[in-house]
């Protein structure tokens, strides 16, 4: 007999696939964290760039939605600040959440809330605890104290970075893209030893470390 019938519109919640991450030039990053008091409660975290953000604590795999279209829906860059999970989008936007709540998203109840950075975000990183450097494909930048206030202040203002590029070790933030520029092309271009003297190199690099500053 008959036991029960099965929907044929239900939908299989399961991660982003290869083929949708390549096509926004993405890749996976993520994050473990406790926002809990439990020690047994860590989590992974993580982003893709092709789908909502998500978390897994061993047990249940979930979506996280921050109130966006899904069009827009599609975090490429994931860290904790004061408590709150931070996500950043390539429309230079960095949405975090409420305190200790990771899947609580709304400005309500709370605050949740997001900061633009006029630029698509290429990396976050956080810097000795209290500041949040963000790294756009235009320039680098920070903010400073409550996330809230919405106290950005440049680091680099003239030059970005390469997408996934940016890390920090102790005090330094490492990042790939700074390259000499002039009147807004490249200085020059070419292979050092080769088409590039060595001493016209250490020029453009002192070029490139003026604009970086």
């Amino acid at each position: 007999s008959l036991v029960a019938l099965t929907g044929s519109g239900m939908t299989a919640n399961l991660l982003d696939g290869s083929a949708a991450i390549a096509a926004e030039g993405a890749k996976y990053q993520s994050i473990t964290t406790n926002f809990t008091a439990d020690d047994d409660f860590a989590a992974i975290y993580g982003v893709s760039g092709a789908g909502p953000a998500f978390f897994y604590d061993g047990t249940a795999f979930a979506r996280i939605l921050t109130g966006l279209s899904p069009t827009l829906e599609k975090p490429r860059h994931v860290t904790r600040y004061q408590d709150r999970l931070i996500l950043g989008y390539r429309s230079g936007d960095v949405r975090f959440s409420n305190p200790l709540q990771p899947t609580n998203w709304d400005a309500a109840t709370g605050t949740a809330g997001f900061a633009s950075f006029g630029a698509p975000v290429t990396g976050l990183v956080v810097m000795n605890g209290q500041t949040l450097g963000v790294g756009t494909r235009d320039d680098f930048q920070m903010i400073q104290n409550d996330i809230t206030t919405g106290g950005k202040a440049a680091i680099s203002p003239n030059v970005g970075c390469i997408e996934y590029s940016l890390i920090t070790t102790g005090n330094y933030v490492y990042t790939s893209g700074q390259l000499p520029m002039g009147e807004g092309s490249l200085a020059e271009t070419g292979k050092v030893g080769a088409e590039i003297l060595e001493e016209r190199a250490k020029e453009l690099a002192e070029v490139e470390s003026a604009e970086a500053g």
